[in-house]
């Protein structure tokens, strides 16, 4: 297991400043990073590799998104408890996968505010020879179900 430090500075009047700091990040790897815009405002954001979680292929990552009232980068607490996500830059809508045996379920997030709301959610599950999938939104901290659906098995789980 590695642990790290990534310490964020803002250079003024030639002085560098430490701005945001965080430590003990854990993960199995070297630490991945890579750049994109979780909060569509046309300014770069990070994301860090956190950790894989359950039984493998749950990828998760901290999020940092850039603050321009304050010129530096915030962490969204939460963010790194998502698995396999992804970002949909016409809706805003985040996509988090979680694969538990070998079964996805989904969820669906907004940043407002730089916190991270869960929206709503696709669970699917399996039971005597049939595939159960419920779809759901969050409604003022209740989860309202919009749809149900079974189907025989064998089909993909991944395209329902």
């Amino acid at each position: 297991m590695t642990y790290f430090r990534l310490t964020f500075y803002e250079k003024t009047n030639e002085t560098w400043n430490k701005k945001n700091e965080y430590d003990s990040l854990k993960t199995f790897e070297k630490p991945k990073t890579k750049f994109s815009n979780y909060n569509h405002d046309g300014l770069s954001d990070y994301l860090v590799s956190a950790e894989i979680v359950g039984s493998g292929g749950n990828e998760t990552e901290y999020l940092f998104i850039f603050d321009s009232n304050t010129r530096s980068l915030r962490l969204i607490s939460g963010f790194e408890n998502l698995p396999s996500t992804s970002y949909n830059i016409k809706t805003g809508i985040i996509t988090s996968i979680g694969l538990a045996a070998s079964i996805p379920n989904y969820e669906y997030y907004k940043i407002i505010n730089f916190q991270l709301k869960k929206i709503g959610g696709k669970e699917i599950w399996i039971d005597n020879n049939y595939g159960y999938l419920q779809k759901y939104r969050i409604n003022n901290g209740n989860k309202i179900i919009y749809h149900k659906e079974k189907k025989k098995l064998p089909f993909d789980l991944y395209k329902w």
